[in-house]
């Protein structure tokens, strides 16, 4: 029942590759992102409760439900955006990287195929930009990374490879998406990134939230699960690049090629 109410509140039937028209009152807004919120807060109640499986269920649902609201056109779609990346982002980096796993090889098989293909669905040559960016903010947070931004390097493998200038150009755009989410109205309770919005804010104005050992723990958490992330990404494509190279040899001669 969940899903299917998520469902519902996240993809408006008006919802198509022609541009929006439908507009909603304020009240209409508040009320259909609050309903959203609420149903990715029972998810997170889930999730808190040690019912991680339950979430792990579903997550190839909701992981494809955040790929079809891509990309948003509009304040009320930008909205449902958020929320849903909020939600993705905090069961990714506080509950279970496996889950962050899952969630970038679906991303990035959406990316490759946008990129590399002329033939692909119009929907994923249109959501390809916001699909770099989300994996971009999803490594980002499992790093630690200042800010929010920087990642991408180990999800994308040279799928976004700006120059200098560009980089810097990119820096800023996210530093002041950040400041609008810093100060938003629609965040879900757990956020891991408004949470790291507001210690780095914290920081910056010399108070640390959190003790020592408390922090010691956190990164040493961080550096562990950033470190499983990394080494499960790079054998999966070493893996993938083994199966391409024998794709087309002969099966009688494949035996020999994996014994050199």
């Amino acid at each position: 029942a969940a899903i299917k109410l998520l469902y519902e509140y996240a993809l408006p039937p008006d919802r198509g590759l022609l541009p929006q028209i439908k507009r909603y009152s304020p009240n209409q807004l508040r009320d259909n992102s609050d309903m959203l919120a609420a149903i990715l807060e029972f998810f997170l109640d889930l999730c808190d409760e040690g019912q991680l499986e339950a979430v792990s269920f579903f997550w190839p649902q909701l992981c494809h439900i955040h790929m079809q609201m891509l990309p948003p056109r509009g304040v009320e779609e930008m909205i449902r955006v958020e929320l849903m990346e909020d939600f993705l982002l905090t069961v990714a980096t506080r509950y279970s990287v496996h889950l962050a796993l899952d969630l970038v090889w679906g991303l990035t098989a959406d990316l490759e195929e946008s990129l590399s293909s002329s033939n692909c669905h119009p929907t994923s040559r249109i959501r390809r930009f916001a699909v770099l960016r989300f994996v971009s903010e999803l490594e980002s947070l499992l790093f630690d990374f200042e800010g929010g931004w920087g990642g991408g390097g180990v999800s994308l493998n040279g799928m976004l490879s700006p120059s200098d200038h560009q980089a810097g150009q990119l820096r800023g755009a996210m530093s002041i998406l950040q400041l609008y989410r810093r100060f938003g109205s629609h965040y879900l309770t757990r956020s891991v990134r408004l949470e790291k919005l507001k210690a780095e804010a914290q920081e910056a104005l010399g108070e640390y939230p959190s003790s020592i050992e408390e922090s010691s723990q956190v990164r040493a958490d961080i550096a562990k699960n950033a470190a499983y992330f990394s080494s499960h990404i790079s054998f999966a494509r070493k893996l993938g690049d083994i199966a391409e190279k024998l794709r087309f040899m002969d099966v009688s001669k494949r035996s020999k090629v994996l014994e050199l």
